[in-house]
């Protein structure tokens, strides 16, 4: 599912205060501060997943000046963490501040005051900081008053699950558009922008990203800014440091247009995965096994999925229904578990070679459902004596090593109006049966309150 969600705009006022560094004489520099200050009705230029403005350590403004340059603005020290905040810059005498102005500041950009037309820079790499969009903005001026930003393009958001602690660089590619260098911005404009312009091939942007510790199901949410233009094909892969190509997924879609001042919520990519389950045909798999013995009373059934997120944007969910149960039957009392059949009849022969976890997303019935039941897995056939063989709680959470593994810590993972990803490490190359009680307490055992149901999607083991 694609979700566009609007950046809104925001505002500075650059506000020279004068010199805080004493003058022997006029040929001295001097420094000038300027006051970054956010208005609702401009674009965020760092943007935190909660949609909170705040400037972050490292940040730097481009402001043009009178010596034919964008001179560096640099944030001050305790500036941090705030939505306005001062920035300041060394100017030699006789240099004034007189505009345009750009974010982030980079030595590529460039400006001819003739035709008002800014060369504006996007290098091929950029750096990853996690929770944190960098949105590519421009603002007319002056030398005077106050200076109003405006993004320049647009944003895709992609969740990328199962990121080898190999990665050096997460990279975007398209089919479509050309996705770094230098592009032409109309400062007369009244909405300034970046506008794609067709690759005639592929076009490589890259994030370079801190390796995770070593383990499977690695999360990372990042923003690549793109120019304002359609997108059909683009493909999310895991670049060694040396650039080598780890895995990646190709995404082919209808056309996206994504516009200034827009990011569209990309649905999420896991890498290197096998699927088991996931019922797009709006059938029940012939996998799932529901009359197995001691399983009475649980019912599966494909629904529509009630919640489309970029969690799971998928358009048919399968929905768990142990209601039916009676707790108080010791033949029943079984915390109303499911099976998922995974044989060589049923997939592709050898999928299962150097799968490494089993994963699926989850959805409460309700908020107070997610404080009742905490789903266990039970990876049949697995290596005996590996952690593989026994039932247990799954070991990350939405991403998150679930440790410790009590109700303190579930809470603070666990999003109970939302889909959640549950993941389960273990030696999967044996397994044939996998059994799913979605229905139990933090200590295994069967939750007899709530309303036992549960939506479920996506079931799949990961390499």
């Amino acid at each position: 599912m694609k979700k566009p969600i609007l950046i809104a705009f925001a505002a500075f006022s650059l506000l020279v205060l004068g010199c805080e560094k004493a003058e022997d004489s006029a040929s001295h520099d001097r420094v000038v501060s300027l006051t970054a200050s956010i208005s609702r009705d401009g674009v965020k230029a760092t943007v935190t997943d909660a949609g909170l403005f705040t400037w972050a350590t490292g940040d730097e403004i481009g402001v043009w000046t009178s010596d034919g340059q964008f001179t560096k603005f640099s944030l001050k020290d305790g500036e941090a963490g705030k939505n306005t905040a001062v920035f300041t810059a060394e100017l030699e005498a006789g240099v004034t501040v007189e505009g345009p102005a750009v974010y982030p500041y980079r030595a590529g950009h460039s400006y001819d005051p003739a035709t008002k037309h800014l060369t504006y820079n996007q290098p091929q790499t950029m750096d990853w900081v996690e929770g944190v969009t960098k949105s590519h903005m421009a603002a007319k001026y002056n030398g005077s008053g106050t200076i109003q930003f405006k993004q320049l393009d647009g944003l895709f958001r992609i969740t990328v699950y199962n990121v080898p602690n190999t990665v050096g660089f997460l990279r975007l590619r398209s089919s479509d558009n050309v996705l770094f260098g230098d592009f032409d911005v109309d400062m007369n404009e009244a909405n300034p922008q970046i506008t794609a312009s067709p690759s005639g091939g592929t076009s490589d942007f890259n994030l370079k990203v801190n390796a995770p510790a070593d383990g499977i199901g690695n999360v990372y949410v990042v923003n690549f800014p793109v120019p304002v233009g359609t997108y059909t094909t683009t493909r999310i892969s895991a670049q060694k440091a040396n650039w080598d190509m780890i895995a990646s997924k190709t995404t082919s879609t209808s056309a996206i247009t994504i516009g200034r001042g827009t990011m569209v919520n990309m649905p999420e990519v896991t890498l290197n995965e096998v699927m088991l389950a996931d019922n797009e045909d709006g059938t029940l798999r012939a996998n799932y096994n529901n009359g197995y013995s001691n399983t009475e009373g649980t019912s599966l059934t494909v629904v529509d999925n009630p919640s489309k997120e970029i969690i799971n944007a998928s358009n048919k969910v399968v929905k768990v229904d142990a209601s039916a149960q009676d707790p108080s039957d010791a033949d029943q009392n079984k915390g109303g578990y499911f099976l998922l059949k995974t044989q060589n009849s049923d997939y592709s022969n050898g999928f299962r070679d150097g799968t490494k976890a089993f994963k699926m997303k989850i959805r409460y019935n309700n908020a107070a459902d997610a404080a009742i039941y905490y789903p266990w897995a039970y990876v049949n056939g697995g290596k005996v004596g590996d952690v593989s063989d026994v039932k247990r709680l799954p070991d990350k959470v939405n991403g998150k090593d679930f440790t410790p593994q009590n109700a303190e810590t579930w809470a603070s993972l666990i999003k109970p109006g939302e889909w959640n990803v549950l993941q389960w490490t273990s030696n999967c190359a044996g397994t044939w049966r996998m059994e799913i009680t979605p229905f139990a307490t933090i200590s295994g055992d069967n939750a007899t309150t709530g309303t036992r149901i549960m939506l479920i999607d996506d079931m799949e083991y990961i390499k």
